[in-house]
């Protein structure tokens, strides 16, 4: 965290200083109205907007110099903390891009407005990652010397109704930066499962990167490491409706990693859930509006080579069992785009995914491998061009096949089942 030489509070005491220009010494208060007492609360935001997103850009990209001229000087000290507390924790942050919405708040403090803002940024190093919410602050401006300038950040006061989502919900966050990726936790408990985590996350990000990458999320994944699933909705800001989730889970190209569950888990569970969801994340580019079968079954199967690298693979027993058995109908599953196959029962949802681990498999190893997979996902949401349903037809299904890969569903089906039956333990 870079630090300023001198806080805005020092800076304000040695100016009031006998000699230094400013202060009771210098010339008498003003005691002419202020313009922004005929304002209405739309007038106030309108001029107090610019100086608001320039104090939080500066805050943001560490650049404190840059906020002296937008901040009011002569604050007081329950103001001055506020501000220093939010420099602070933008100071943990290795923030490369930062943007903003702004939207008025009427308050009770004469002559100012209320500055709710909505914060996204991009973390460092480039390739910069993509937009992550840090959530809202509501800053208090008040016009001064001749200008418009920040007085606190009354984020924490109750009138103010602050959105509970987004980055801002970490009080101290802290971040890991690793060659490819970056890392962010609060609890202090997960410092250990976060370490690891990253390295997991630096070892697949290239391949995966440069098998399926088509935007900045795959470039620079961003790996959240939460406590709950509650806290994972909180941060995103979108509701999870799935009941029953693995140890990590993706959402709008950021994964979320659940260290409670994810930290006493086996290799298959912590190593193969980095690899399972960051696959999702470099992926998601590229497949579009593709099935879930293909959206699963490529995690899975990039998941199995990551893990046989270690020693131990997913075995694809009880689909082999059932695809013998003339059991599983592949053709229905993979018209749906819906999470968990629109399944509630456990095992029925293992089996999808290993239909889909079998499928993506073939397509991977005999049918052009990722180009196959860019070339099927292509036909996919060519289909899906002025149709944003949640199902193909099977008549679809075919078609997508057959554009993408040069063959039918039923040999893909048909050579699924042969790897499927190689693959029991």
């Amino acid at each position: 965290m870079r630090r300023s030489s001198l806080t805005p509070l020092i800076c304000l005491l040695l100016l009031a200083l006998p000699g230094c220009g400013i202060g009771p010494s210098s010339h008498a208060p003003s005691t002419a109205p202020s313009p922004a007492d005929a304002m209405t609360t739309k007038q106030r935001f309108t001029a107090a907007r610019p100086a608001v997103e320039s104090y939080l850009k500066a805050l943001a990209l560490h650049r404190t110099a840059d906020a002296a001229p937008v901040v009011q000087a002569a604050g007081t000290y329950a103001n001055q903390s506020t501000l220093d507390d939010l420099q602070t924790w933008f100071g943990r942050l290795p923030i490369g891009a930062v943007k903003m919405t702004a939207k008025p708040v009427k308050v009770p403090d004469p002559g100012s407005v209320g500055v709710r803002v909505s914060i996204s940024a991009r973390f460092s190093p480039a390739p910069l990652s993509n937009w992550v919410k840090l959530g809202d602050r509501v800053m208090l401006a008040s016009y001064s010397e001749g200008s418009w300038r920040v007085v606190a950040d009354i984020s924490a006061r109750k009138a103010v109704h602050t959105k509970a989502y987004g980055l801002r919900l970490f009080e101290v966050p802290s971040v890991l930066t690793g060659k490819h990726t970056t890392v962010i936790y609060e609890a202090v408990e997960a410092a250990n499962d976060a370490t690891q985590i990253l390295s997991d996350a630096d070892e697949v990000v290239p391949r995966l990167t440069g098998l399926f990458g088509r935007d900045r999320a795959a470039a620079h994944p961003v790996i959240f490491v939460i406590s709950s699933r509650k806290q994972g909705q909180d941060l995103s800001g979108v509701k999870i409706f799935r009941k029953e989730l693995p140890e990590g889970f993706v959402i709008n190209g950021v994964a979320y990693i659940e260290w409670p569950v994810w930290g006493p888990g086996n290799v298959l569970e912590r190593d193969g859930t980095i690899a399972h969801e960051l696959t999702h994340v470099a992926s998601m580019g590229m497949l579009g509006r593709s099935p879930h079968s293909l959206v699963e079954g490529l995690a899975m199967y990039e998941e199995d080579s990551y893990l046989r690298t270690l020693g131990v693979h997913l075995t694809l027993g009880s689909i082999a069992h059932l695809y013998a058995s003339g059991g599983f109908p592949s053709a229905t599953i993979w018209r749906t785009r819906v999470t968990d196959w629109g399944l509630r029962n456990p095992t029925a949802v293992d089996l999808c995914y290993e239909d889909g681990q079998a499928m993506s498999a073939v397509i991977m190893e005999r049918h052009g491998g990722a180009a196959g997979v860019a070339r099927l996902a292509k036909a996919f949401n060519a289909l899906h061009a002025s149709h944003h349903g949640a199902v193909y037809s099977e008549a679809q299904v075919r078609e997508a096949f057959q554009r993408g890969l040069g063959v039918s569903f039923d040999q893909v089906v048909a050579e699924a089942h042969a790897y499927a039956a190689a693959h029991v333990h």
